[in-house]
């Protein structure tokens, strides 16, 4: 053989090698980028998942103490209707209770609006109950405040509107609870 068809042979084999080298690193960048890709992907899911489950924790707590205030508020009012308080005294019970209070309503609305907005139709019809009751306490408050400090012929339609929101607030922690086991 002569030296040029050695030296063509030589060049042919080592463009094989390196086209077949290449070919091998190319395949093996694509499967790790594809790799990397499903990677990625599945760790945002699961940081999704973790941030929505971290929401629902959070939209639960704030629901329980917001309820728990509401529930407070209620209950001290209906003891003026009954004659156990006076109104003053469950004005300054509603303060100092508010003092150290956990409630966020602001933050539990947007929490909903942004994240949950499937229950917010259960978060409307607690804010429903919220305003009949309020309608209730602002008919007392008025006829306490003109001296008539019996509160009896309320109390049958108060007590009825504290359940409802009671009822109510059960189903929005529900509701919410499993919006969490859905994470």
């Amino acid at each position: 053989m002569s030296d040029i068809t050695t030296a063509a042979i030589a060049f042919i084999s080592a463009s094989i090698s390196t086209g077949a080298t290449l070919a091998g690193v190319h395949l093996t960048n694509r499967n790790n980028n594809k790799r990397l890709k499903l990677q990625l992907s599945h760790e945002r899911i699961e940081k999704e998942k973790k941030l929505y489950l971290e929401r629902a924790e959070e939209l639960y707590v704030l629901t329980a103490h917001w309820l728990d205030g509401l529930a407070y508020h209620y209950l001290s009012l209906s003891m003026v209707m009954q004659g156990k308080f006076t109104y003053e005294q469950h004005i300054n019970s509603f303060i100092e209770s508010e003092k150290d209070s956990k409630k966020d309503i602001k933050r539990l609305s947007m929490i909903i609006d942004i994240y949950f907005s499937n229950i917010k139709s259960a978060y409307l019809e607690v804010l429903d109950a919220r305003s009949v009751l309020n309608k209730i306490s602002k008919e007392y408050i008025k006829s306490y405040e003109m001296g008539e400090v019996d509160g009896t012929r309320y109390l049958q339609s108060y007590v009825k509107a504290q359940k409802l929101i009671e009822q109510r607030g059960e189903a929005l922690k529900e509701q919410i609870v499993k919006c969490a086991k859905k994470a």
